[in-house]
Formats: structure tokens, sequence, C-alpha cells
């Protein structure tokens, strides 16, 4: 591969310095490889603690879940190895594979017996988390159909229309099959990355009404859509509604307080969580390591915000608005999971069923993940070169 000569930059202070030698004239490729590859191995360390208890009482070893969970990352990693030999014209119409396979998956998961919590499920296994893969594929749909401006002129207006329909079908079926969570996160990832194609503000707020307009009408006509949001608001005098997980959770929380009780102390406290390998990782670790746990753990969320957003602004300037666009929503589709089960966890937002990024345990979660953040790591690389050589 040919070397660069020039300037560097770095994202953590976005400034430019003289390099005066060889190299990719990028330290933010570097920077985000040793956050991701920290936040996945910190997120093993909290998924073994927060596991070997379950893995204990259910007559398998105390090592199970972290092991699965290292291979299925491992395996994520090797394809997104491969991943980075596609070239990028072909990589942005992953859309073509992505957007058909989603609504195949959302639609089959909707069939009873084939579901379980949002995953698609064959044979009794969990295949693939139908939102997420929706997510995944909105994201590339976005990203490389979506037309660069919804100037008025040849098909921009059409290709406009179509992908913002694609999106919202599959947000609606998410809606079904995974929840209102997935449909608010997949909508607000793609309404995310709408400017960075200079799609102006008219047509986004045409889409917001869409997306509103859709979720309204579905969630009128089968109100049952918000029963798990009611379970996480109603007050707690009525316990037969309200979600017992959640007062765990809370109670988890209080324990932890500003230190935590330590590592792997979880499991032998007298109020143990509901799936606190999954959905409640989070409170577990707080309780474990405290809020001074929870603070290490945010800021390496965002410094990947931070990384993105610098990365997709590069790309903006370059005049590269898919790739922008890309970065955008990957970058998105990771920050805003992990936003998303916070806020859950701690009570701030009554809205259910995100695991937390390289924590929870789910095994084509955890690859999904991985997947784009090798993806994101190679748009850092190449948009990173770009700036440099045309600086």
């Amino acid at each position: 591969m040919q070397r660069i000569s020039g300037n560097s930059y770095d994202d953590m202070s976005y400034r430019v310095s003289g390099s005066g030698g060889n190299g990719s004239g990028s330290l933010s490729p570097f920077t985000f490889l040793c956050i991701v590859l920290i936040i996945a191995f910190f997120g093993l360390i909290i998924l073994y603690s927060a596991s070997f208890q379950k893995a204990i009482d259910s007559s398998l070893p105390h090592y199970y879940y972290f092991i699965r969970q290292l291979v299925s990352a491992g395996c994520a990693l090797a394809a997104g190895l491969l991943l980075s030999i596609v070239p990028m014209d072909y990589l942005r119409k992953a859309y073509i594979l992505f957007v058909p396979l989603s609504v195949i998956v959302l639609s089959i998961s909707l069939v009873p017996g084939f579901s379980d919590s949002g995953y698609l499920v064959i044979g009794g296994y969990r295949i693939v988390h139908a939102g997420s893969l929706a997510l995944f594929a909105s994201v590339f749909l976005a990203s490389g159909y979506i037309p660069d401006s919804d100037a008025l002129g040849g098909g921009r207006i059409r290709d406009f229309v179509f992908s913002t329909l694609g999106v919202i079908v599959m947000m609606v079926l998410s809606l079904f099959s995974c929840g209102l969570s997935w449909f608010m996160i997949i909508g607000l990832t793609v309404l995310s990355m709408l400017r960075s194609k200079r799609i102006g503000y008219v047509s986004i707020a045409v889409s917001i009404a869409a997306m509103a307009a859709s979720a309204f009408v579905f969630v009128s006509v089968f109100p049952e859509l918000l029963i798990p949001v009611s379970r996480s608001i109603l007050p707690v005098s009525d316990s037969s509604l309200y979600n017992p997980s959640l007062l765990k959770a809370e109670e988890a929380i209080r324990m932890g307080g500003i230190a935590g009780i330590g590592l792997g102390q979880s499991n032998l406290v007298a109020y143990p969580l509901d799936d606190q390998e999954g959905l409640y990782i989070f409170a577990s670790l707080i309780r474990e390591l405290g809020l001074s746990g929870a603070l290490f753990v945010i800021m390496f969320f965002l410094l990947i915000l931070l990384i993105g957003l610098r990365t997709a602004s590069r790309g903006a300037r370059k005049g590269d608005e898919q790739s922008a666009a890309l970065a955008i929503g990957l970058t998105m589709m990771i920050v805003l999971k992990a936003l998303m089960n916070m806020m859950y966890v701690t009570g701030i937002l009554p809205l259910p069923g995100i695991l937390l990024p390289f924590f929870s345990y789910s095994l084509s979660e955890e690859a999904m993940n991985i997947i784009a953040a090798c993806i994101l790591y190679r748009l850092i690389y190449i948009l990173g070169r770009r700036d440099n050589a045309k600086a």
C-alpha cells in the first residue's frame, strides 16, 4: 500500500501538525483501534463477572458465556478484516444485499414460533436480532442510495422518496418484531445521516413527519405495542404492572454508589439482577464498579462519537458525502444503542430492548458491533489519508 507523507491529525484535539515523515497521515485510526480494543476487552471482563454464576448454576463451565462471546467477536473481526479488501464502491452498495435480507428476517420473525425477544429463532437457536440487522441495513441504504442532494432534477427526489419509504418499512417491521425502541433508534440514526448528504431541512422535516405518522398510526391500531413502555413508567405502587426487573436494577445502582462493591461480587448479594449478563449488565457494572466505572465506560463511547463525527466532517469537506453519511450512521449505530440502554437501565428512558454494545451477552449483537467498528475504522483510515494527501 502506498505511503503518503505530510501532516498528521488527531481527533482528540483536531489539530494538524507536520510529521516530516511517511505514514498514514492520521493518529485517529490508531486511537480508535485502541478505544475499541479496550472497551471490548473491558466488556468481556464485565460479562464474565456477571455471567459466571449463571453458567455454574446451569451446570456449565464458569467461562461458558465469556468464551462464546469471545469466539463471536473473533469471527466478526475476521469478517471485518475481509471487508477491508472489498472496494469501497462495492461496500457502499451493500444495501442491495442487506435490505432484502433484513425485510425477510423481520417478516419471518413476526411468525409465531420463529421469534424470541426480537431474535430470529430457527431450531431453538437465536440466529440474528431482526432489529439490529434492520438498523445495519438502514445505515447502508441511507448512505448508499439516498442522493447527495434533494435538489430538483433527474431522479433525486424519486430516489429520496423510495429510500425513505424503504427505511420506514424496516422501521415499521421492527416496531412489531422488536418494539418501539428499535423503531426509534433506526429513525434517529437515519435522520442523523441526512445532513451529511446535503439533504434540505424541508425534506428532513417531511421524513420526520412520515416516521412519526407511521408510528402514531400503528400504535393507535395496535396499542399493545406500548405495553413495554407502560410497564416502565407506571407508578411503583402498582406492582402488578410495573417492571420488577427495573426495581432490581435501581437497587443495584444504589448499592454500587461511587466505588462499587467489587468486581465479581454482584453474584453474592441478596438481590440478584434479572438478565444481568444481558439487558441489565450496565446495572451490574455500576453495582460492582460504582459510578466511577460507569463514567469510564461512558467516556469511551463519547470518544467513539467524537472520532466518528470528525471523520464524517472530513468526508463532507472532501465532497465524499456517501462515506461521511456511512461514518455517521455506523457511529450512531453504536453510540445510540449504548445511550438508550444506559438511559433505560438507570430509569431515565422507558424504552427497553436495546443491549449495551460490547458488554451484553449476545453472539449476533457482538458480531454486528465488531463489524460496524471494523468498517468505521476503515473509513477513518481512508478519509484521513485522503484528507492528508489534499491538505
